[in-house]
């Protein structure tokens, strides 16, 4: 989180790390109010974070709401609230998935300057949450426009990274690409329900083969990569045109 903070230009304040340290505390403990109050210093933290970047342009304010709404789901886990009628297992779940998904992913549509991207995606994400919520039809379709957001990270991301040289362009590049059979699995996940899951079956294979691999490879390496003060590299012809301007 601290990460996706700085990228988006946002102060990271010694209570930012102190939260986090003691949300993290809070995962080492069994439900219940001790760890609930633990994480409730992250939620506490999200919410400021949100209020003190209040005056962001409006991608980067989309992106910090997801904060505190993954800092309330993970505190209704620790302290092992059911909510809206799902187990913990599922709300544990749904509070990694809008920190990954919903902070980190937005986070990297926006440093990508991927615009129309970054609006699929919130759509993609609320239809899910929808489709989880009120009707499986949804979720397909939720899935699908995520799927779409990320084809214009993709591209937004290997074009960024063709203007680098070294680590940066391979984290990018990795970054760009790494999102393809994770998401293939969370489409076949989202079918399950109509009897067409075709790739994945289980909860279990879909966290370690979907969560962990998309938090990583495609959010963590990403926001490595767009490291900022990089010098790109440029084209023979880029060169070219700028000697003529000198």
């Amino acid at each position: 989180m601290p990460l996706g903070l700085v990228r988006l230009d946002q102060r990271v304040r010694w209570w930012h790390i102190s939260a986090l340290a003691l949300a993290t505390l809070s995962l080492s403990f069994n439900r219940g109010a001790l760890a609930g109050t633990l994480a409730c210093t992250w939620l506490v933290a999200a919410a400021a974070t949100l209020i003190l970047g209040r005056r962001s342009p409006l991608p980067v304010l989309v992106t910090l709401v997801w904060l505190p709404a993954a800092a309330g789901w993970l505190v209704a886990d620790r302290f092992g609230f059911s909510l809206f009628g799902f187990g913990t297992s599922t709300v544990q779940l749904t509070a990694a998935h809008f920190h990954q998904a919903g902070f980190g992913v937005s986070a990297l549509l926006r440093l990508a300057g991927a615009r129309r991207s970054l609006a699929i995606h919130q759509f993609g994400m609320i239809a899910v949450a929808a489709g989880i919520n009120f009707g499986n039809q949804l979720q397909p379709v939720g899935a699908g426009l995520i799927i779409v957001a990320l084809v214009g990270y993709a591209l937004a991301a290997l074009r960024s990274a063709r203007g680098h040289s070294g680590w940066r362009r391979i984290c990018l590049s990795v970054s760009a690409l790494s999102w393809t059979y994770p998401m293939l699995l969370a489409f076949s996940w989202a079918l399950a329900p109509f009897g067409h899951a075709i790739v994945i079956r289980t909860l279990d294979a879909m966290v370690a083969q979907h969560a962990s691999v998309n938090a990583v490879a495609l959010v963590f390496v990403g926001l490595v990569g767009f490291t900022p003060n990089a010098t790109p590299r440029l084209s023979a012809k880029d060169r070219h045109a700028l000697a003529a301007h000198t």
